[in-house]
């Protein structure tokens, strides 16, 4: 021990260091669910006679007879979250999901989609799986792809130049995302897609709502010679929405544990062999 009273006992330990707090995360500016100002989107759809069905965590629904069928409209927020650091996150807003359904007399299976990459060229490949066939003659601007289960009566019905004009209004070429889709399916016609909600008006809404009302006319005058029936899948979807959802998110998260199991097996068995070849 040092006689100077000033000088540190070398053997005593050191001071803890200050803990580290990491910053706090940032929190965006996001629009709210409903449309802010007037709230024209709900007013919109009053005037149409719909009526809001609930409201939930997932988004807005309405619903309700109009032109003589019935629909149902949802609205949800979309968002992504990107990351800055290792400690840093935050919600960046994408858009609005719209989702546009009528009721139909017609049973058929019709998909026109704009996928934009190779993964969903490959998930579109899925149409096969309901009994749907890739229209080669495809008369509709390109990226959009066709599938049908009766491919002759599509490629008449997509020839008819009203068909072709309603398509425009509803998936124009600078809205032509991944996101976008118009299909028909049992009894049902939906059209969706990913809008950001501050460039669009009760206008364009209403316009979109009569183009599928007419599309839906249109394929009930002359409509396919098969018709086909909701699949057990999509029966349980349509009356558990929420069930159907966790099912999926179940699946996915299956196969991400699978995909790893198999990759960890993959690495020990290389150690393996590397300890027996050593």
């Amino acid at each position: 021990m040092s006689d100077n009273p000033e000088e540190p006992n070398r053997s005593s330990p050191p001071p803890p260091l200050p803990k580290r707090v990491p910053p706090p995360m940032p929190v965006s500016a996001m629009p709210p669910p409903v449309p802010p100002a007037d709230n024209w989107f709900e007013e919109t759809l009053q005037d149409l006679g719909l009526t809001k069905a609930k409201q939930s965590m997932s988004g807005l629904d309405y619903s309700g007879k109009y032109r003589g069928r019935e629909w149902k409209i949802h609205l949800s927020r979309r968002t992504r979250t990107k990351y800055s650091g290792s400690n840093v996150r935050r919600q960046v807003y994408i858009g609005h999901r719209l989702e546009i359904e009528a009721r139909t007399s017609v049973g058929t299976r019709l998909t026109i989609a704009c996928p934009t990459n190779g993964l969903q060229r490959w998930v579109a490949k899925f149409n096969a799986k309901f009994g749907a066939t890739l229209i080669e003659n495809n008369i509709l601007a390109p990226p959009l792809q066709v599938w049908a289960n009766e491919p002759q009566w599509a490629e008449r019905f997509i020839r008819i130049p009203e068909f072709a004009t309603l398509v425009g209004k509803l998936m124009e070429a600078d809205r032509l995302t991944s996101g976008i889709g118009l299909k028909w399916w049992p009894e049902r016609l939906s059209f969706s897609q990913r809008i950001f909600i501050s460039k669009v008006n009760a206008e364009n809404l209403k316009e979109w709502i009569n183009a599928v009302s007419n599309l839906a006319e249109l394929a009930e005058a002359d409509p396919p010679s098969q018709k086909v029936e909701l699949n057990r899948w999509e029966k349980f979807s349509l009356d558990n929405p929420m069930g159907a959802g966790c099912a999926i998110l179940g699946i996915l998260f299956a196969v991400l544990m699978l995909v790893s199991a198999l990759f960890v097996g993959f690495l020990l068995l290389v150690s393996w062999l590397m300890t027996k070849g050593g």
